[in-house]
Parts: structure tokens; C-alpha cells; sequence
């Protein structure tokens, strides 16, 4: 049965099953929506936000170039044949 937009204060008497408009930018996020594993999930988790952008297939403008936490200076190139 759908339970209607997550209320943080609601008192829910069956484990929910989320579907999130977006993905969600921690494990943190993911636990206080009290999802502890993919079967209460349809959709994603990332370690950090721009993890769920086409921004990681990018590489970086060059070697001093900023970069957010979390970067993998490799990932780009080794992604860099496959089509998204």
C-alpha cells in the first residue's frame, strides 16, 4: 500500500519500501529513511551527490585542478569507451 510522501515524524507500523524522486547522496540519508539493505529500495545510494551526476565521467581540467572529496582521479579514463 503506498504510505504517501515520508513524514520524518510519522509513526509507520510495516517497514517501508522507498521510492525516492531522486538518489540518495549518503548512507546517512539512506539509514534516518530506515533503509538498511536494497530490499527496501528501489533506486540508488551514493557516497557523495556528484557521484550520481555525469560529472564522474569527466576528467579533471588537469593535475592541480579542484576536486570534491571523494574523486577518483582514474575512473574517468577507465570509463571512457562506455556510453551512458
Amino acid at each position: 500500500d503506498f504510505a504517501g510522501e515520508h513524514d520524518p515524524s510519522g509513526i509507520y507500523l510495516r517497514p517501508l519500501y522507498v521510492v525516492p524522486s531522486d538518489t540518495l547522496a549518503s548512507a546517512g540519508i539512506a539509514r534516518s529513511l530506515g533503509i538498511a539493505s536494497l530490499h527496501d529500495l528501489f533506486g540508488g545510494v551514493v557516497p557523495h551527490a556528484f557521484v550520481a551526476t555525469k560529472a564522474i565521467t569527466h576528467g579533471i581540467a588537469g593535475r592541480e585542478a579542484a576536486r570534491p572529496e571523494g574523486w577518483s582521479p582514474s575512473f574517468a579514463g577507465r570509463v571512457s569507451q562506455s556510453v551512458l
